[in-house]
């Protein structure tokens, strides 16, 4: 009886680090494969107001500077797409036309590189 329930044990947490293992290997191939970030870096400018907007590599993260706010680290959300680490803002890159779009408080605004 005892080796019944040994050989269970056994088969259960061989079932359970299996599961585990799978689950990791998941988790690893659909993390986004962030494309080159020189292509995003750049100041960026609107028509409608004049603020400037500084995109920089550093340490392999992309940043952002926009005025009146805290330099933030950019998390890549896919097609080029991604967003600040400090508050609820999207940056969309369109780097055919060197264009930036923003989208802060439920509004989108476009800058262009300079």
């Amino acid at each position: 009886m005892k080796t019944t329930y040994f050989l269970l044990f056994i088969l259960l947490t061989g079932s359970f680090a299996t599961a585990q293992n799978t689950a990791k290997k998941a988790a690893a191939e659909t993390t986004l494969a962030t494309p080159p970030l020189a292509q995003f870096t750049g100041t960026y400018a609107s028509a409608g107001n004049s603020d400037i907007i500084a995109v920089f590599e550093n340490k392999e993260k992309l940043m952002c500077k926009i005025p009146g706010k805290p330099t933030a680290t950019l998390e890549y959300m896919g097609r080029d797409s991604f967003k600040s680490d400090k508050d609820d803002i999207q940056l969309k890159f369109d780097v055919k036309s060197k264009q930036l779009e923003i989208k802060e408080a439920d509004k989108w605004q476009t800058y262009k590189k300079e």
